[in-house]
């Protein structure tokens, strides 16, 4: 695996936001940059690593959610977007 590039970047929060990462990182025992890198990451779309990704899948598997075949499902979705209530 290649070396990680790293490139430094200065941002500015409000005294809400630095309150509230700060006292984030204080519970997770992560630095401040850790968890702004993390917020990016799910932002762009990185998912995060496979470990999280399967911990999503384990919590989702304890629900009991009905579930049809994905033509009946693509269709339920269809109509709902053709619909006036709010899906992106």
């Amino acid at each position: 695996m290649a070396a990680q590039t790293w490139h430094r970047l200065q941002i500015l929060l409000t005294e809400g936001q630095y309150v509230a990462l700060t006292a984030a990182a204080k519970e997770r025992r992560a630095s401040l940059g850790a968890l702004v890198r993390e917020a990016l990451g799910r932002y762009l779309g990185d998912g995060g690593t496979t470990a999280d990704r399967l911990a999503i899948v384990h919590r989702m598997a304890r629900y009991d959610l009905p579930v049809a075949d994905w033509p009946q499902m693509e269709a339920e979705i269809e109509a709902v977007r053709a619909s006036d209530d709010i899906l992106p």
